[in-house]
């Protein structure tokens, strides 16, 4: 089962409860599973990245599940890249994937200013300029 905490902060590590239990088909825990022998792969249905775990985007050491449950803030679960609703996937080697409820990715904190106008512009005179902030 899966349980993700929202809203998150695009390219902020999670925060709050989230975590990764493994189960079988019955829905008990499979408390020995090891992710170095069935690694787990993240994806989003947002286009962005997904860092912070013991792969790029998979969960792929003995040590991410402890008794069956993957602790994915402690582990750094983070995701960078488009602000907005998605869900969240984590799909075994060998099983059935999981998917998150709808989860809000807010914008990351400013880290630029895009300036924009209307064409050339003649020194003296009035012009509608445009300031945007964006993150990374």
């Amino acid at each position: 089962s899966l349980a993700l905490a929202g809203p998150q902060t695009s390219g902020t590590a999670f925060s709050g409860t989230n975590s990764l239990t493994a189960q079988d088909a019955y829905g008990n825990v499979v408390t020995g599973f090891d992710a170095s022998t069935n690694n787990v792969t993240v994806s989003s249905s947002l286009t962005g990245s997904i860092t912070g775990l013991s792969g790029t985007n998979k969960l792929n050491s003995a040590s991410d599940f402890v008794s069956g449950v993957a602790n994915l803030t402690s582990l750094g679960l983070k995701y960078t890249g488009e602000s907005g609703s998605g869900t969240f996937t984590f799909t075994p080697a060998t099983g059935a994937p999981v998917s998150s409820s709808s989860l809000t990715i807010n914008s990351g904190t400013a880290t630029k200013l895009i300036i924009t106008g209307t064409g050339t512009q003649t020194a003296g005179t009035s012009q509608t300029i445009t300031i945007t902030a964006k993150d990374a």
